[in-house]
C-alpha cells in the first residue's frame, strides 16, 4: 500500500511559540495534523491531543538520519516515541520490519502499531515487552495476548514479554536501519528525556542479534513467547 502524503503540507503551519501555541484545540493545528493522519487512515477523533502534538513536533522538527548520521536529541516537550514510527512511515512510505522492546507501550500505540501491520505499512513486527504488565495492567496484558493470537493468524507478527527495561528500536527500510534509544517510552513521555536515533546498519544489527538471542533462549524461564 502506498501512502499519499503529496498534499501534506507542513511548511505552512503556524510556528509554535505564538501566544496560544499551547492550544492544542487550534482548529488550523488539528486541520494539517489530520490531513496526516488520513493518508494513514486513521481518524483524528481516535487519537489523543497529547498524541497529536507529539506528532506537529516530530513531522515539523525532525529530519530523519541520514546513513552513517546520528542525532542526539534533549526534549524540552512532551514527546511519544510512536511519533518516530510515523515519520519515518511518512519518509519511506513503509517499514520491512519494526522491532519494538520497551518497558510501556500503551493502548493507542498497539493500535497504530496493529493498523500499519494490517494495511502492509509495516511488513514484519516484533514486539518485546515488558513482563511487569501482567500485574500493573493485567486487563492490557491480557488483551495483548488475545489479540495477538489473531493478528499472528494473517500477519508476520510476534510478541514476547519478559523481564527487561530495554527502550530500543529497530526500524528497517529497504537499505536504512533506523537505530533509536533512550529514556522514553512508547505513551506520552515527560518534559525532559533523551533519545539517541541513528542509521546504522552495524548498530541495527547488533541491537537485532542482541535481541534474537534473548528471545530465541527458550531456557529462560522468565520469558514469555506469545507468537
Amino acid at each position: 500500500m502506498d501512502l499519499d502524503f503529496e498534499n501534506f503540507d507542513l511548511e505552512n503551519i503556524e510556528v509554535r511559540g505564538n501566544s496560544d501555541s499551547t492550544n492544542i484545540t487550534s482548529e488550523r493545528y488539528k486541520k494539517n495534523v489530520k490531513i496526516f493522519l488520513d493518508a494513514c487512515d486513521i481518524r483524528i477523533d481516535d487519537v489523543k491531543k497529547s498524541t497529536i502534538i507529539c506528532l506537529y513536533n516530530v513531522l515539523t522538527d525532525l529530519i530523519l538520519p541520514k546513513k552513517g548520521e546520528q542525532l542526539r536529541i534533549r526534549t524540552q516537550q512532551q514527546i511519544n516515541l510512536i511519533s518516530l514510527i510515523f515519520k519515518i512511515i511518512r519518509e519511506h512510505k513503509r517499514i520491512d520490519e519494526l522491532t519494538i522492546a520497551t518497558y510501556t507501550l500503551n493502548k493507542e500505540c498497539f493500535s497504530f502499531l496493529i493498523k500499519f501491520l494490517r494495511k502492509g505499512v509495516i511488513k514484519k513486527l516484533n514486539l518485546f515487552l515488558a513482563s511487569a504488565y501482567s500485574f500493573r495492567d493485567k486487563e492490557y496484558y491480557e488483551k495483548l495476548k488475545r489479540d495477538a493470537s489473531i493478528i499472528k493468524t494473517k500477519y508476520d507478527f510476534h510478541l514476547i514479554f519478559a523481564w527487561l527495561h530495554l527502550k530500543i528500536t529497530l526500524a528497517k527500510c529497504g537499505d536504512d536501519y533506523y537505530q533509536f534509544e533512550g529514556s522514553m517510552n512508547y505513551s506520552t513521555n515527560n518534559m525532559a528525556e533523551q533519545l539517541l536515533f541513528e542509521n546504522n546498519k552495524k548498530q541495527y544489527d547488533y541491537d537485532y542479534d542482541f535481541i534474537k538471542k534473548i528471545i530465541t533462549n527458550t531456557n529462560n524461564k522468565a520469558l514469555e513467547v506469545i507468537c
